[in-house]
């Protein structure tokens, strides 16, 4: 009985506590890895598999004009075209003629001038247009004009009543800083929500930022650079793709190629990285 009860008591009560230490090392290694679509895991190549994803986003935004341009109506008239010339003469629209002020007009319609008669010239109607706007075209009527392309003493003109019409004023305008200041400041929005939209639609993956392509699929001005505008609005749309891949895949990927580098002693553990 004796016997037993030692025997018994040595198997129940006897016990040990050992304590395994383990020295920790912290690794910090560069390294490159691809993500193949369509690929499978391989970690001799450092592969690990991938897909690809699309996200959208669509968006307007308002910036405020700043140019400014003089804009207004240009001087309208008529004037008497005198031919001193042995021969008709023929005249297309746009044709210069410059008044004795140095105001610049051009002929607003075609004209056929028929041959001097004896000291007589030959002569013909036709209506004409300031080159430039603003109220200083609106000159009196009897001015002489002279042709841009012709010697004075073979053609001239006369207005035989005043030009009118010609006004002018200060607008505010678009420009191309402003359109450009413009898409960049949307375009940087919408990147960032089309980039959100890719993350919605992630299943347990991840991508990098620095893969994400952006393309601008539809943009529109509602107006034109130079046009006259206080505001300038613009419409966009934007599509952003890139390739998912598994952060668990890459985590393992990486255990084996630092353990490959590092003494059987040191244990590489994937959820440590």
């Amino acid at each position: 009985l004796l016997i037993g009860g030692v025997f018994v008591y040595g198997q129940t009560m006897s016990q040990a506590e050992v304590k395994v230490l383990v020295n920790g090392q912290e690794i910090e290694k560069e390294f490159d890895a691809e993500v193949i679509v369509g690929g499978g895991y391989n970690p001799g190549d450092a592969q690990i598999p991938g897909r690809t994803l699309e996200g959208e986003s669509t968006g307007s935004q308002k910036a405020v004009s700043t140019g400014s341009k003089t804009i207004g109506e240009k001087a309208k008239g008529e004037v008497t075209v005198y031919n001193w010339t042995n021969a008709a003469k023929s005249f297309s629209v746009g044709t210069g003629i410059i008044s004795s002020s140095g105001i610049a007009f051009q002929l607003d319609g075609e004209v056929e001038v028929a041959s001097r008669s004896a000291s007589s010239p030959g002569q013909s109607n036709v209506s004409a247009i300031a080159k430039n706007v603003g109220p200083s075209s609106n000159i009196n009527a009897g001015q002489d004009f002279n042709f841009q392309e012709f010697d004075q003493l073979s053609f001239s003109a006369v207005n035989q009543a005043a030009f009118t019409g010609g006004s002018e004023r200060q607008t505010t305008v678009v420009t191309q800083e402003d359109a450009t200041r413009l898409e960049d400041s949307l375009l940087d929005s919408l990147t960032q929500k089309a980039k959100e939209d890719l993350k919605s639609k992630t299943e347990g993956e991840t991508f990098n930022d620095d893969s994400v392509e952006i393309e601008v699929v539809n943009k529109q001005f509602d107006k034109a650079v130079g046009e006259e505008a206080s505001l300038l609005n613009l419409d966009m749309d934007v599509q952003a793709n890139t390739i998912l891949y598994q952060e668990d895949a890459l985590k393992k990927l990486l255990a084996e190629i630092f353990k490959d580098e590092h003494p059987e002693t040191l244990d590489i553990l994937a959820n440590n990285i």
